[in-house]
């Protein structure tokens, strides 16, 4: 049901860049051609440096899997980098992407791509309630996740977030955001009892309006990610999540103070049940498997439960949402009870789950 013509068209992404001990997010403009290959683009830095997306390729497979490369330069610079699209799943609306790449230094990044679509837009379009996760950055190793519970309607914004790993909790408010005719959104949050000021830059919001991804700047001047869906269905139950799951976990810290990535495959039965499942670390060596745990979804879709790897390692899910069409959710998780992560869970399709996953681990198995 996929292919690589899927990709054609402008899309919005937003990367974090993990660099060992810290982390940070660019985002920018990315046009893709029919046959996969970049025609162009900008990014922009949390420094404010800025470059083109020169060139790069690729491909997505029939079950939706995304791999390829990104090439970048800064401007003034005349080195070029390359990005390896590790591993990536398209969502079945075929609107975004969840990922992993791997830069030229080794170090791995997270990876959101929104489609910029052609379908009429307006500020009501935001009306309703939201769940957002934001991955918060302020400097070296202060990385924290938060979760949203908001609603917008045309008099602004009102809810609550919670930060896992900084124990804290509070409101948020703020006037309605703007959306323009692409989609393009805007706006302002005011966040107490910490008195911190989000001014969102770079947002984007799918064809379906649905969820919609962005960067903000706070009053620190470091910049945010946050990604945001939309309360749909009301006839959520685990039975849903019954299936094989695409997983990508930001780990804020390992026992050593570094910041990697972590990406693989999770299934589930009927009952939430963790029956299967295999990870492969930023290093692109170290693996291992899911083994254990328990997933459960409220009636209103929201997500909790543990995963258990073969590490010895539990992750708790604290907080997490499906999307309307129950083939995507966004997680903010914890591995221990210092630290928080952000991830993401997208459904592999049912003819396509194996091998085409993660053929670093798979190479040479078969």
């Amino acid at each position: 049901s996929f292919s690589t013509s899927d990709m054609a068209g402008e899309w919005s992404g937003y990367f974090l860049e993990s660099t060992g001990d810290s982390s940070y997010w660019i985002y920018g403009e990315i046009t893709v051609g029919q046959a996969g290959e970049l025609t162009g683009g900008r990014w922009t830095a949390v420094s404010g440096a800025e470059g083109d997306f020169v060139d790069g390729s690729l491909v997505l497979d029939k079950g939706g899997v995304l791999t390829g490369t990104i090439r970048t330069k800064a401007d003034g610079s005349l080195e070029i980098g390359t990005m390896t699209l590790t591993h990536a799943k398209m969502d079945k609306g075929k609107e975004l992407a969840h990922g992993v790449v791997r830069k030229d230094n080794g170090y791995m990044d997270l990876v959101t791509l929104v489609r910029k679509s052609s379908t009429s837009f307006a500020a009501s379009d935001l009306y309703g309630n939201w769940f957002g996760f934001l991955h918060s950055t302020d400097g070296w190793q202060t990385q924290d996740n938060w979760f949203m519970d908001l609603r917008m309607t045309d008099l602004g914004i009102i809810g609550t977030w919670q930060s896992v790993q900084a124990a804290a909790s509070g409101g948020l408010n703020g006037t309605p955001f703007d959306v323009d005719g692409t989609g393009a959104i805007s706006g302002i949050l005011q966040i107490s009892p910490v008195a911190d000021t989000l001014w969102t830059r770079s947002g984007q919001l799918t064809g379906s309006k649905s969820a919609f991804a962005l960067v903000d700047v706070k009053s620190s001047g470091f910049i945010d990610f946050g990604f945001y869906l939309k309360a749909g269905a009301t006839d959520y139950k685990t039975g849903d999540l019954q299936g094989t799951w695409a997983i990508y976990s930001f780990q804020v810290a390992s026992a050593e103070g570094l910041v990697y990535w972590v990406y693989g495959t999770i299934i589930l039965d009927t009952d939430g049940n963790c029956i299967g499942g295999e990870w492969e670390a930023v290093d692109g060596v170290t693996t291992g498997t899911f083994a254990g745990g328990t997933l459960s979804l409220t009636s209103d879709g929201k997500l909790s439960g543990t995963l258990k790897s073969s590490n010895n390692i539990v992750l708790t899910i604290q907080s997490g949402f499906m999307d309307s069409g129950k083939s995507m959710a966004a997680i903010v998780s914890s591995p221990n009870s210092t630290t928080s992560d952000l991830g993401y869970l997208l459904k592999m399709e049912p003819d396509f789950p194996w091998p085409m996953f993660m053929p670093a681990i798979y190479e040479g198995r078969q």
